[in-house]
């Protein structure tokens, strides 16, 4: 029953937060997909595998149940036509009956369920991106400190070994037995690629004139949380993807200077 409240509490959370602003409800998702494997985890029921589904949901929600105005407005309805059509292809191939229908549902689940980021995206202002940032900004810092927890004194106290963590328990094949550090996602491989992935919004936010000392230090520390987390993972995609972040940030910025 815990999971199912959880889906429950997170569709609502998220709803609520999204309904503030599209920045706090994306900031709310990510607070639940950085848990999601930390949960299931700990939670290993079959609910537990919609948590994360529940709270995008509720960003949904939140999102389009009002209307866009403005240049928003004028953004969303230039892109509807497409979202329309990436979603009704996979929903129309759905009823051709090539397999047993709940596979078939999964493949309908990853083709169009995230496809409405497109117009949240396109909805977002840049205050929005600034709240989105500063939100993985502690995030990351966060994952850090349970990372480094997790490196001295193990994983067990976090991750209780059973059928969902049993890729987890077999990571331990890093220098004389150790570990890759998962922190609280569903595999170290995840904790390392999101922590690449967020380096480009971290580095904008820093850069920005108008973003005064403090948010620039703490930024700073977000930064190193983040390359730290990287190499706690110990995955070799993710240290790619972290060099081919920071190639296209430098790119990003010599071009602008």
């Amino acid at each position: 029953m815990t999971a199912e409240l959880l889906c429950v509490i997170s569709l609502i959370a998220v709803f609520f937060c999204a309904r503030r602003s599209i920045g706090a409800g994306m900031v709310a998702l990510l607070v639940v997909g950085y848990a999601y494997g930390l949960l299931r985890a700990n939670f290993p029921n079959n609910f537990s595998h919609f948590i994360f589904d529940a709270a995008v949901l509720g960003l949904y929600g939140g999102v389009f149940m009002t209307p866009a105005r403005g240049a928003a407005r004028h953004r969303t309805l230039s892109l509807q036509p497409w979202v329309a059509v990436l979603m009704a292809w996979p929903a129309l191939m759905f009823f051709v009956p090539t397999q047993d229908w709940l596979i078939q549902l999964v493949g309908l689940r990853g083709a169009v369920f995230f496809v409405p980021f497109l117009l949240i995206g396109a909805r977002m202002e840049e205050k929005d991106f600034e709240t989105l940032t500063m939100g993985m900004a502690v995030l990351n810092i966060t994952e850090l400190c349970l990372a480094l927890w997790q490196f001295f004194f193990g994983i067990q106290q976090f991750f209780p070994h059973n059928a969902v963590t049993e890729l987890i328990y077999k990571s331990n094949d890093v220098a004389a037995g150790a570990y890759r550090i998962p922190a609280t996602f569903v595999a170290s491989a995840a904790y390392g690629a999101v922590m690449a992935l967020t380096v480009p919004f971290l580095v904008w936010l820093w850069a920005k004139p108008s973003v005064g000392l403090v948010r620039r230090r703490f930024l700073d520390v977000a930064l190193v949380a983040s390359g730290l987390g990287v190499f706690l993972s110990a995955s070799r995609t993710s240290a790619i993807l972290l060099a081919i972040s920071l190639t296209g940030v430098f790119i990003s910025l010599r071009l602008k200077a």
